[in-house]
């Protein structure tokens, strides 16, 4: 379903459709979140987000693998981070919101950027016709 497909008398349905999570899961394949992040502001009495929320307890934690010592804590911190957030909904009640003092931060990525072209070299020169090596008999130790 497209996002224009949801729109009904300038409305957006909510909607719990995920892009692939980086493993090949769609989706459909995965549980309906309940418990989600939203961003936005307080305005008369309502809470005014944008229109998409971060589902918590459907993502899966970062796997931490590596032997950076910095890499690491921040990866667990990254874990740690999302636990405490879904521990906190588990705690609501159906319905019921909370606070927390989190940041929110906006970020343009970057523009991709071309390969410095002097490093290139016409690889069949450097190399030549290459030769399959013979393998030397290996020696016997003499005792």
């Amino acid at each position: 379903m497209g996002l224009l497909d949801s729109i009904n008398n300038g409305v957006v349905a909510s909607s719990n459709v995920r892009p692939m999570n980086g493993r090949g899961q769609a989706a459909a394949d995965r549980p309906n979140a309940t418990i989600w992040l939203n961003i936005g502001y307080e305005k008369n009495g309502k809470f005014v987000t944008i229109p998409v929320g971060i589902p918590l307890d459907t993502t899966d934690a970062l796997a931490v693998r590596g032997n950076n010592p910095d890499w690491v804590g921040f990866t667990n911190a990254r874990n740690d981070l999302l636990e405490a957030l879904v521990a906190a909904g588990q705690a609501l009640e159906p319905g019921a919101e909370v606070q927390v003092p989190l940041q929110v931060r906006v970020r343009r990525t970057s523009v991709a950027v071309e390969g410095d072209p002097s490093y290139s070299t016409d690889l069949g020169e450097l190399f030549g016709e290459l030769k399959p090596i013979v393998a030397a008999e290996p020696k016997s130790e003499v005792a």
